[in-house]
């Protein structure tokens, strides 16, 4: 009866570190990002977690808001269907309907069957605002004296696509630079 009552202590005892382990490894989720295809207007979102996860048991969310107990239901995108490739990469695709026009982040939360702690991460979206040389939404005097800098050699941190004002070449020059001067005086509007 000591040799039953030992392995039963020693079975509990396992199950009880297995559980802890896992309770002390919660899900992360890493190199989230979305790809763009405005020409069938849906967008892959990939991610990779920090450990394996069974897709059927998932259950996600996408939001253009940050995730609180007031948001709109309609701001929720509940995801369905996540493939996971060899490679251990997870991917879903969403319609751009479904994304707010002014959103600038969205917001990826993971939870589901075997998750003790639900997981969440930021996705930066990147949108082409013309003449937006510094990527902070706005297009000012600063853009003029970094786009500035960036024809000078002085720098390389800048945003070439939004950069790239008259789009008459694919190089960033001068002329982007006039061309922003006139939109920061209010002479002209960058399309």
């Amino acid at each position: 009866m000591k040799k039953i009552m030992f392995f039963a202590s020693a079975a509990l005892i396992t199950c009880a570190l297995a559980f802890s382990v896992s309770a002390e490894s919660p899900l992360t989720i890493t190199n989230a990002a979305i790809s763009d295809s405005a020409t069938e207007g849906v967008s892959t979102v990939t991610f990779e977690c920090s450990s394996a996860v069974d897709t059927e048991q998932l259950s996600m969310i996408l939001t253009s808001e940050e995730l609180t107990e007031d948001i709109a239901f309609d701001k929720i995108v509940h995801i369905d269907q996540v493939e996971v490739s060899e490679n251990g990469t997870y991917s879903f695709s969403v319609l751009n309907s479904r994304i707010a026009a002014n959103a600038t982040e969205l917001y990826l939360n993971i939870g589901g069957m075997g998750i003790d702690e639900p997981a969440g991460c930021t996705i930066k979206l990147l949108s082409v605002v013309p003449g937006d040389c510094d990527d902070n939404g706005a297009v000012n005097a600063d853009d003029i004296v970094l786009l500035r800098k960036y024809i000078a050699g002085l720098t390389t941190s800048i945003n070439l696509e939004n950069a790239d004002v008259d789009k008459a070449s694919t190089a960033v020059n001068a002329d982007d630079l006039v061309k922003l001067r006139k939109a920061v005086a209010g002479l002209i509007t960058l399309d």
